[in-house]
């Protein structure tokens, strides 16, 4: 989003809302704050009311939920108006629909009927997602999504999707559904910049030691997690098996909360909450190895900071279905290889005995120092 701003509205006044979730990092929302480049830097705490749901069981849970829009659009619209009052604006910037973006266009569209939807790349969500994946209320396939969408937002989700007219890849010819009327290319982050500036406070934060020292890093998804636990304890087994624990890193993704496994003592096991690409920012990961089933690492190491890493993409070891879909991956893929130099260095085992032998093999080349 800062790089948006920067970039396309360097002169224009705009307001960052931020949604305070639990792996939203406060450090990186203050170096944004003091980079002056937004005019306001507004946070709304995520309503408390999921606590409340969790204390019943799950067919209550459900129909609670079910029926908690008008409630959450309340707390939404009080935050708002509290904040801003009836500011207008042009244009409204996000991600996706989810994270409650509709809750903030509902209720600016009473001031700003005209206001415009513009994505903003959301991970890998504009290159290998589903059909639609940007439109959905919850990043998930199903009936709670189609309910939640139906309940929570009938009066605006068609409005929202009309309203559309931009987005912002930093790799637009990558994008293969979904395509806005006008697309707009970010750039990488050049050094000096405002972004640049950010990453690098931020850096300075986070202790990276074990990263510098360490070899291999293990970065999970919370929806392999979720979807396919099995294929993922798999994975960890090999993973255990050819690389040295020392060597390892076991990265889990800020929204996982309560993946637990049991682990070597000497593997460093990652549960901070911040921004990755920022603590890379500052390390040569020219010869690490990462180790992922679809992470939008893989691309923002190459195309925002310009290091190229080993990549091992894993999501051919899982169940191919509509939530890892490997004929999309697979393109994708074939894409990330043509902005790498070495595109060699970008690898997709097809069976757990070849992930053990790439994995084999590049810990003995790091042990022989070649």
């Amino acid at each position: 989003m800062l790089n948006t701003k920067v970039t396309y509205f360097a002169d224009e006044p705009a307001d960052l809302f931020i949604l305070k979730l639990a792996r939203v990092s406060s450090d990186l929302v203050e170096h944004v704050r003091d980079s002056k480049a937004f005019l306001n830097v507004y946070e709304i705490d995520e309503p408390p009311y999921g606590k409340d749901v969790s204390k019943h069981n799950t067919v209550l849970k459900r129909v609670i939920t079910l029926f908690s829009g008008p409630r959450y659009r309340r707390y939404f619209f009080q935050k708002l108006r509290g904040l801003t009052g009836r500011k207008t604006y042009k244009i409204l910037f996000t991600g996706a629909f989810w994270s409650h973006t509709l809750f903030l266009f509902w209720y600016f569209r009473k001031s700003s009927p005209d206001i415009a939807l513009r994505f903003v790349e959301e991970g890998l969500t504009n290159y290998n997602s589903p059909k639609n994946w940007q439109y959905r209320c919850m990043p998930r396939h199903g009936v709670k999504e189609a309910l939640m969408r139906f309940f929570w937002f009938l009066p605006v989700w068609r409005a929202a999707r009309r309203s559309i007219d931009g987005e912002y890849l930093y790799t637009p010819g990558f994008a293969r559904t979904n395509k806005a009327p006008q697309t707009f290319t970010l750039p990488p982050i050049s050094s000096g910049g405002v972004c640049c500036g950010v990453l690098e406070k931020l850096s300075e934060t986070i202790d990276m030691t074990e990263y510098s020292l360490r070899q291999a890093y293990l970065v999970l998804d919370s929806i392999a997690c979720e979807e396919y636990r099995e294929a993922v304890i798999e994975i960890i087994r090999i993973v255990f098996e050819a690389v040295p624990d020392n060597l390892l890193v076991f990265k889990l993704h800020p929204a996982m909360t309560d993946f637990s496994i049991n682990m070597p003592s000497d593997v460093y096991i990652d549960r901070r909450q911040y921004f990755f690409e920022a603590a890379c920012a500052n390390l040569d990961i020219s010869e690490k190895v990462f180790l992922l089933r679809n992470s939008a690492l893989s691309l923002y190491v190459k195309a925002i900071l310009d290091q190229e890493p080993y990549i091992i993409f894993t999501y051919r070891l899982y169940p191919s279905d509509g939530v890892n879909d490997v004929n999309a991956l697979d393109i994708f893929t074939d894409d990330l290889r043509t902005l790498y130099h070495k595109p060699g260095k970008i690898l997709v085992p097809n069976t757990a005995e070849e992930l053990r032998e790439l994995l084999m093999t590049l810990m003995e080349k790091n042990r022989r120092g070649v």
